[in-house]
């Protein structure tokens, strides 16, 4: 990734060949992911998302998921309303709460994030609401 070997290992994770694509709108391809009901938090999902070099995410929000990002690899822009963009690269960790619309975007690099939903239909769509776009 980025000229640079990467290596991922999570108990559960199940490849997807090929990537899978979630909302329209997202350049975001998945590339693994799983799904498990957690006793403490309810049903969890991790999932490998993968976003390409000058890209954007959906902007949306959820009305009872926790979206959690780790970068692995690669430079985002997180979009969250009210505030300005953070810039998180590699090592970065940020959480949007239920109710907050956010977008991801890339500049001139790609990015490749392990996200973290806790809901009740985490990589479902039932509660992904689109938003108002961030960026053009």
């Amino acid at each position: 990734f980025g000229g640079c070997e990467l290596f991922v290992a999570l108990r559960g994770l199940k490849w997807n060949d090929p990537p899978r694509k979630r909302s329209p709108g997202s350049a975001a391809e998945y590339l693994a992911e799983f799904v498990k009901d957690n006793p403490r938090e309810g049903k969890t999902a991790e999932a490998l998302q993968y976003i390409p070099p000058d890209s954007k995410t959906s902007s949306h929000r959820h009305d009872e998921t926790i979206e959690m990002w780790c970068i692995l690899a690669g430079m985002v822009y997180l979009y969250t309303a009210p505030r300005r963009p953070i810039c998180l690269a590699a090592g970065g960790v940020s959480v949007a709460e239920p109710g907050i619309p956010h977008q991801l975007t890339t500049a001139g690099t790609p990015v490749l994030t392990l996200m973290r939903m806790v809901g009740p239909d985490p990589l479902g769509s039932s509660d992904h609401h689109p938003c108002k776009s961030f960026v053009s």
